[in-house]
């Protein structure tokens, strides 16, 4: 068995892993009910609602006004949503000052 100074290199690894999980900052809360994942899931579907008409904008599908006037609506309805789940106490405040 390898050793570093009379210690087994293994313990060694396992001591260093365990030190620097504890180092890494508290995990996400992703309780449904909880603004942050609200807000995640609102813009999961800001994706997957802008990529067809991205699609359509770097020329690899044909322009069908129908489909894209429908997901211009629907991004103009989920473009109101989030911003209800960005409570006083999160990190957007921050953002907010530092834009303005």
């Amino acid at each position: 068995m390898r050793s570093i100074r009379g210690l087994p290199v293994a313990a060694i690894t396992i001591t260093a892993l365990l030190a620097l999980s504890a180092c890494n900052g508290p995990a996400d809360d992703t309780h449904p009910d909880q603004p942050v994942t609200k807000r995640r899931a609102i813009f999961k579907q800001f994706t997957r609602t802008l990529e067809p008409m991205g699609v359509v904008a770097r020329d690899r599908k044909a322009y069908n006004p129908q489909e894209f006037r429908a997901s211009a609506l629907d991004l103009q309805t989920l473009a109101t949503q989030p911003w209800v789940y960005f409570t006083p106490d999160s990190k957007a405040r921050y953002w907010r000052k530092a834009v303005m």
